[in-house]
């Protein structure tokens, strides 16, 4: 199903690779090397929620999809923030809808937006703003990091861009 999935919306060509138990995965395992994981709930060893919280430990962009014959650990999942549960067997359909909404994700372009600083401009995300406020002729821009940008950029330019 996901090299149907791949081929039919001509996303990109993936590379697939299989692993019989969650040791063998975790040899291979390193973060960046995986974008999505299918985690079979039920295996020999560590069983599949135990596997994802340890991925989840060190990797908070890995796509993880989580598959099994039954829905009644689908509760215990929460904690790995999946991008989604199928419960075997599952049309090809109920797979299209998990990898929409999961590789929605790849198509994120943050919100970028240059400001005008004292004697330059500065390119920052809109993302990482926490808040913006006028004082007389400056607009001081709180950024999640802590940094204040003293901006000579009206207020209505910075609101422009941020809508």
């Amino acid at each position: 199903m996901t090299k149907r999935y791949f081929t039919e919306s001509n996303i990109f060509e993936p590379v697939i690779t299989e692993y019989l138990n969650a040791d063998d995965f975790l040899k291979d395992y390193t973060k960046g090397t995986f974008k999505i994981v299918f985690i079979d709930i039920c295996m020999e060893g560590m069983n599949g929620i135990e596997l994802s919280q340890r991925i989840r430990r060190n990797d908070k962009d890995i796509i993880i999809i989580f598959i099994s014959t039954t829905t009644e650990f689908v509760f215990k999942t929460f904690k790995a923030l999946p991008h989604g549960y199928l419960c075997k067997p599952y049309s090809f359909e109920e797979f299209s809808e998990t990898m929409d909404r999961a590789v929605e994700k790849f198509s994120y372009q943050p919100h970028e937006l240059t400001v005008k600083v004292p004697r330059n401009e500065e390119k920052i995300y809109a993302e990482n703003i926490l808040w913006v406020i006028t004082d007389l002729h400056d607009v001081n821009i709180k950024m999640i990091t802590g940094q204040t940008i003293r901006s000579i950029s009206s207020y209505t330019e910075i609101a422009k861009k941020l809508l």
